[in-house]
């Protein structure tokens, strides 16, 4: 790996960073700087371990781009244990948030808890085979990072979905091909086509935003 491509991607790892903050502000980080967020105790658990994985991520990165090898390893035995709690705790608050809309009225049918709740556990599973491709590839270090690259990616939509106040309606689906045409053109540029592991990571992503697409057009 160049010395520019561990700076690509810790760059991108803090660009993930900040799109956390900026999609949970308003709902999240500000209410609890204001002391006005009142949710169940497990909801700030998830918000702690998904910081985590951040704040893992961006160590891992800048432990491979100063060739640390040795303590990325060991750190990513950690890194794994703490995106099991990622997959478990998103699990678990899918499921307290359809039983909120059901104590509010806002979700009065099986149906509907299912379609309510289809984007997360969406999400959690393709972090979840993101992640064990990473596991799985771990000593293979340009299938590996970028596997866990797009593990990661595979959960911002939480925060880029919630980003309506500074892009629009379309946040999401704005963002996510902003990145993908930004890993894609890492690709292309370094090593002339787009790597097995980012065609594979993209195949796994694309039904996300298909059914983002179809909550804006499915009535």
């Amino acid at each position: 790996m160049t010395d520019r491509a561990r700076r690509f991607y810790v760059g991108l790892s803090l660009g993930f960073v900040l799109l956390v903050f900026l999609g949970f502000w308003p709902n999240y980080f500000g209410p609890l700087l204001r002391g006005a967020y009142d949710r169940h105790w497990i909801f700030h658990v998830h918000g702690l371990v998904f910081l985590g994985w951040m704040a893992l991520l961006v160590i891992q990165t800048s432990l491979a781009a100063r060739r640390k090898t040795r303590a990325h390893m060991a750190l990513g035995r950690w890194g794994f244990i703490v995106g099991v709690a990622v997959f478990v705790l998103g699990v678990v608050v899918s499921i307290a948030i359809i039983r909120a809309g059901y104590a509010e009225g806002e979700i009065t049918s099986i149906p509907g808890a299912l379609w309510s709740a289809s984007a997360p556990l969406t999400d959690i599973v393709q972090f979840a085979i993101l992640l064990a491709l990473g596991w799985r590839y771990r000593r293979k270090v340009e299938f590996h990072r970028r596997y866990m690259v797009l593990a990661t990616v595979a959960m911002l939509p939480a925060a880029t979905a919630r980003m309506r106040y500074l892009l629009g309606a379309w946040s999401f689906e704005v963002l996510f091909v902003m990145i993908v045409a930004l890993l894609v053109a890492r690709d292309l540029r370094t090593l002339g086509k787009v790597h097995q592991a980012t065609v594979v990571g993209l195949v796994i992503l694309l039904p996300r935003l298909a059914l983002s697409l179809a909550y804006k057009f499915v009535p």
